[in-house]
């Protein structure tokens, strides 16, 4: 990853302000110190797969999409992506090369800072609307996505759930 970024809070902290929504501010603000570090670092230190509560990062994601989880899948380099059923294992392996090649790389760390930011969004939009609900099931997912960053639901199997971790 390495990128860093600059990052400043004070025209979020302003706009909370302007809304009369500072109750908020001090979750939010605790809820973002987290990301805050990775823009300006451009380090991602996610967790490897024993040490999630995957029950935990199941409701969470469930809670926020409104979809069951009946699983989560934590993929690393250590344990790549599931093997699909019907996929031969020959298959399964060139498949494997492929995807982690460079070509996957950058879409798939694409993909997950747009998701990534997109909770972000979520969580800031659902505190300045001053929707308490809400707004904690964006915390609890946000939590969860500390250790290990969503990737999405598997298309052959849609109540599983795959994460990113170390």
């Amino acid at each position: 990853m390495e990128k860093r970024h600059k990052v400043d809070l004070t025209p979020l902290r302003n706009l909370f302000e302007k809304e009369n929504r500072m109750a908020f501010w001090p979750r939010i603000e605790k809820a973002l110190a987290h990301w805050v570090k990775v823009a300006r670092t451009g380090k991602l230190p996610l967790v490897p797969d024993k040490k999630i509560d995957a029950v935990a990062y199941a409701v969470a994601v469930a809670k926020a999409t409104g979809r069951p989880v009946e699983k989560v899948v934590f993929v690393s380099r250590k344990h790549p992506f599931p093997k699909p059923e019907w996929m031969t294992e020959n298959v399964y392996r060139a498949s494997l090369v492929d995807s982690l090649g460079a070509s996957l790389g950058d879409s798939l760390w694409d993909s997950l800072w747009d998701s990534l930011r997109d909770s972000l969004f979520y969580t800031c939009g659902f505190a300045l609307a001053g929707d308490e609900k809400q707004f904690k099931v964006c915390l609890d997912l946000l939590k969860v996505q500390k250790q290990a960053l969503g990737i999405g639901f598997k298309k052959d199997k849609p109540e599983t759930f795959l994460a990113i971790c170390a």
